[in-house]
């Protein structure tokens, strides 16, 4: 399964607290666990409207309001003063980016990161780890993305999937600087001893011993 927050009634405590409690769950469990975060990169900026217009679309959503939502985003005149007292620039003919801060660009842009989910979570479930009468595999909170597994391989192979399902979907790139892996009282080094934490197998990834989720410190053990 996965958890979506920034949602009304969801806190980003809901995820931050959530690893620390599958932190300790795991420590129970011969330390067989790892998460995993990563950011979209830029991403009110360069989401596609006409992209989540035509998904709307597809899926039956009103088509009034969703032409209200590409009239909300795409038409309002946008500004740029290039300096202060300068000429100022008015950009046009925008298909990509929405007003960030607005109700609807928020709402908008859950659709791109929901959307890999729908499509992976079935896949993904083998990867996840297995709590209670469900397994947990992938969280957001807007463009953070997070992965858990009982091993770091499982968490890479679904983001490595999310990352490549973004990309091919909906033109979204990931943050190079912001691929965080967090290994659970070393469990990797129990699964392969030849492993060095600050070289996991996909080196885009920096592995910590701490990691910090929307503001708060996550301990890995």
């Amino acid at each position: 399964g996965c958890f979506v927050a920034a949602i009304p009634k969801t806190q980003c405590l809901d995820i931050a607290h959530g690893l620390q409690l599958f932190v300790q769950r795991t420590l129970d469990d011969m330390s067989q666990g790892a998460a995993g975060q990563m950011d979209i990169k830029q991403y009110y900026d360069t989401i596609d409207l006409l992209r989540v217009a035509e998904y709307l679309y597809l899926h039956n959503f009103p088509k009034a309001l969703v032409t209200a939502i590409l009239l909300q985003q795409l038409f309002v005149p946008v500004l740029f003063q290039l300096r202060e007292g300068g000429p100022t620039v008015k950009l046009t003919g925008r298909t990509r980016g929405s007003l960030t801060g607005s109700r609807v660009a928020g709402a908008a842009g859950r659709i791109p990161v929901e959307d890999p989910m729908r499509q992976c979570a079935t896949r993904w479930r083998p990867w996840g780890l297995p709590i209670d009468t469900c397994t947990l595999s992938m969280a957001s909170y807007v463009d953070n993305l997070f992965f858990v597994s009982r091993t770091a391989n499982g968490v890479l192979h679904m983001a490595k999937e999310a990352e490549e399902y973004l990309f091919k979907q909906w033109d979204l790139t990931i943050k190079d600087t912001s691929r965080e892996l967090l290994l659970v009282n070393n469990s990797i080094e129990d699964e392969d001893p030849s492993y060095d934490e600050t070289s996991p197998s996909d080196s885009r990834w920096t592995c910590r011993r701490t990691m910090r989720v929307l503001g708060h410190i996550i301990d890995n053990d």
